[in-house]
């Protein structure tokens, strides 16, 4: 696969800095780590599952407009791998930021096969 199929956003309305840039590049080589031992131990983790493991393509971290870092994947999946690792395990592109910045900070996900625009959710969920 040459290119990315789906994309996994950060938004803030501060945007990121480079120093935050730079955090978020080393969230994405967390969340590749995770993945990739999930996928290496798949059968292991879901033994009742008969079909092969899913498929990850990893791409650099790129920072766009509009306060929005991204990390572009690419592969094969299923729907139980992507909840697991793009809905789910999206906690590992923003876990070790700071709380104050975590506050603002939203997660979305492109998936143009879906038809559907990005999809934003708030990184911490307040209760009142």
């Amino acid at each position: 696969m040459d290119a990315p199929d789906r994309w996994l956003h950060l938004r803030h309305p501060d945007g990121f800095s480079d120093e935050l840039f730079a955090s978020f590049a080393a969230h994405c080589r967390l969340w590749r780590a995770y993945t990739e031992a999930v996928i290496a131990d798949w059968s292991a983790l879901n033994p009742s599952y008969a079909g092969p493991p899913p498929r990850y393509v990893f791409f650099e971290p790129v920072r766009g407009e509009a306060g929005v870092v991204t990390l572009p994947i690419g592969g094969d999946y299923t729907v139980g791998s992507r909840a697991l690792f793009e809905d789910y395990g999206s906690h590992l592109l923003s876990d070790f930021f700071p709380l104050e910045f975590k506050l603002r900070l939203e997660v979305g996900l492109t998936e143009p096969r879906s038809g559907r625009p990005t999809s934003w959710r708030p990184v911490l969920k307040m209760e009142p």
